[in-house]
């Protein structure tokens, strides 16, 4: 089961069985339009994704009053981030002329990453700590490619790192190379 009914069987019908209720400010017309945003706001998680966040909730939350929409997607977010799709901040950004410069800089990743996981572009005095991470990475791919030239290899912590900065790369790269062709396209 995927979307909107997972969201309402494994986490909307678990809190509610557990004992969550709207608040006395909400009528019942507004609490129903919040849970079927909401359903359709976190309809990109897996199962057990909303069995986790679910878990956290009732674990964590004290009183009986439902929690607010932000809290939802942000505790949300911390277990199973959107898809890259689904982040306008992303989606304009790298697409833009702004992509290109990233890749000539070497801190394309940063920015995506940066983009990906606060869902806007990094603020001019957030640039220092961005290419200071691109730096520290590249020094890690160097490292990482040095021991996997070893007979021991690197160790699969590393190798899983690589593995994933390698796939952001490839993310981000399609998003720059999407804009690319736009801006080609509007030359033409």
């Amino acid at each position: 089961m995927e979307g909107k009914k997972a969201v309402r069987l494994y986490l909307i019908e678990r809190l509610e069985a557990a004992g969550l209720v709207r608040t006395s400010k909400q009528s019942k017309e507004a609490f129903d339009a919040g849970k079927a945003a909401l359903a359709a706001r976190l309809a990109y998680m897996t199962a057990d994704g909303l069995q986790l966040l679910a878990d956290t909730i009732i674990e964590s939350w004290t009183g009986r009053d439902w929690p607010t929409e932000k809290f939802f997607i942000q505790a949300a977010r911390n277990i199973e981030p959107p898809p890259v799709t689904d982040n306008r901040a992303l989606a304009t950004y790298l697409v833009s002329a702004e992509g290109p410069k990233a890749v000539l800089r070497g801190d394309l990743v940063e920015i995506y990453r940066f983009c990906r996981d606060k869902r806007r572009p990094p603020h001019s005095w957030e640039m220092q700590a961005v290419a200071e991470d691109a730096r520290a990475n590249a020094r890690q791919l160097v490292i990482v490619a040095e021991m996997e030239a070893t007979e021991a290899g690197a160790r699969p912590d590393q190798r899983q790192w690589r593995d994933r900065y390698l796939l952001d790369r490839a993310e981000a790269m399609a998003l720059v190379e999407q804009g690319n062709a736009k801006r080609a396209g509007d030359r033409a």
